[in-house]
């Protein structure tokens, strides 16, 4: 499959301006040239190389006698080469709050702009098939939707329905495994949607990062960012945990019963790290879309892992 790149899509109707010019001289450029393609950022050069760019609004507020060298910041100095797939360009010019990148070859001659219009028309597109690939559709080769045979259809979606109904016969298992300990302690029942739902929240968040930084890293640290994440997801547990502790404290005058609902939150929530980062970088490394990760798989599994966490934790301390 051809992969979209910069080259293809360079805009040379962009505002330049030398580095040496003044606010003033970039003004009159847009009064006495009205046709460029895209006038969100002025591109700054020095002769035919990049220095950065500026937007315009930047540019707009600023005093009129201002060198336009002045205005450029660290960020302003980001830049994509003609060979980068277009999706990576999308990508770092989001990762640096910026809507377009200047487009440069090995000696940071300007060849153009991939402008705000691709940039976003480029992410929505991605936004939209990563969506429909958490359902198990995948939009890279899809015939008409008039012409899918139902064998086809049906290979595409009752794979992830099979998964998810064995999933839930699973997950039927491990609370019939727990009915003694369920039925001794009745009000652990109320709070298996909020653990299971929290979880899978703290999950889906971990599956959305990492596979963006995926897409986009070329030297994905495993041990040190799954280090970074279980320090980050480990203080929002904590702070969940003693949320729902002082809930349930003040309803059912427990303090063991609200200890063990903190703790089964807090390593539910500790146990979706593992499940967010592994699952999509195990698709990847077997060379598949971890996109798909994002679905029923790592659902099952999470669901699966808070219910046994929760309901080991409530028989060893109930």
């Amino acid at each position: 499959m051809h992969r979209k790149k910069a080259i293809d899509y360079i805009s040379n109707s962009v505002p330049t301006v030398s580095i040496n010019a003044k606010v003033e001289e970039v003004l009159k450029l847009f009064l006495n040239k009205k046709n460029f393609e895209s006038i969100s950022y002025v591109y700054v050069l020095d002769d035919d190389k990049s220095a950065g760019q500026i937007k315009i609004e930047d540019i707009i507020k600023s005093d009129k006698n201002e060198e336009i060298k002045n205005l450029i910041t660290e960020n302003h100095r980001v830049s994509t080469s003609p060979d980068t797939e277009l999706r990576q360009v999308a990508l770092k010019a989001m990762v640096h709050d910026l809507t377009a990148l200047p487009v440069v070859d090995e000696s940071k001659k300007f060849l153009g702009a991939i402008t705000t219009d691709t940039i976003l028309k480029t992410l929505d597109s991605k936004a939209v098939a990563q969506i429909l690939r958490h359902g198990g559709i995948n939009i890279s080769h899809q015939p008409d939707i008039y012409s899918t045979t139902i064998k086809t259809s049906l290979k595409h979606r009752l794979p992830w329905l099979l998964a998810g109904l064995l999933g839930g016969i699973a997950t039927a298992g491990i609370i019939t495994g727990f009915e003694k300990t369920l039925e001794q302690n009745i009000v652990l029942a109320i709070f298996i949607p909020l653990i299971v739902y929290m979880a899978d929240a703290i999950g889906n968040q971990m599956e959305a990062f990492v596979i963006r930084d995926l897409d986009k890293s070329t030297n994905f640290n495993f041990k040190k960012y799954i280090g970074k994440q279980l320090e980050v997801v480990g203080i929002i547990a904590l702070i969940l945990s003693i949320i729902i502790f002082i809930f349930s404290l003040i309803s059912f005058h427990s303090t063991k019963l609200s200890f063990v609902i903190a703790v089964g939150l807090f390593c539910a929530s500790i146990s979706s790290v593992i499940t967010g980062v592994m699952i999509p970088f195990i698709f990847s490394k077997l060379k598949l879309d971890p996109a798909d990760a994002s679905g029923p798989i790592a659902t099952i599994i999470q669901d699966f892992s808070s219910l046994l966490i929760y309901f080991t934790i409530a028989t060893i301390f109930l």
